[in-house]
């Protein structure tokens, strides 16, 4: 099967030659590549990353955005610790997941996972948000597993 288009903009191009955000960006573009396949994310979905060095929203560590047109924007926070960093990207592919099945949409504002409204819910009572953590968590197990070394890999970044 073939997964989802990935494309990853790093939002400081002052940063784009230094070895530390280049190692930044491939960890960033082989988790999203990894996650994508792992979900079964399909290639009708174009998913692009950007990573920025400031909040992405409520204070948040990442957001995903509905798709429009098939692209499904994902925003993150690229200074965080790169394990945080990987599990933040999970949860985010787990909601681009979710709205590419319809189980997650917004219309008009309205925020529904599997036909019940999740915008007045409490965040630890969502549903999407509850399924996006579990499987965030088993995703991260899993990459980290397939790398290998994970904390001298990982402290590397």
């Amino acid at each position: 099967m073939q997964t989802a288009k990935i494309t990853v903009a790093m939002r400081a191009p002052q940063f784009s030659c230094d070895p530390k955000w280049s190692r930044r960006r491939a960890l960033i573009e082989r988790s999203a590549r990894f996650f994508s396949e792992a979900l079964r994310i399909d290639a009708s979905l174009t998913i692009k990353i950007e990573a920025h060095s400031s909040k992405v929203g409520k204070g948040t560590h990442g957001h995903a955005q509905a798709p429009v047109d098939g692209v499904c924007r994902i925003r993150v926070l690229r200074d965080l610790p790169a394990s945080r960093l990987l599990h933040v990207i999970a949860h985010e592919m787990v909601h681009a997941k979710q709205f590419q099945t319809g189980d997650l949409t917004i219309v008009r504002g309205v925020q529904t996972y599997r036909g019940v409204r999740q915008d007045q819910l409490a965040w630890d009572e969502r549903g999407h948000e509850e399924q996006a953590e579990r499987m965030a968590a088993q995703l991260v197990d899993a990459i980290v597993a397939s790398m290998g070394r994970a904390e001298t890999t990982l402290a590397r970044i």
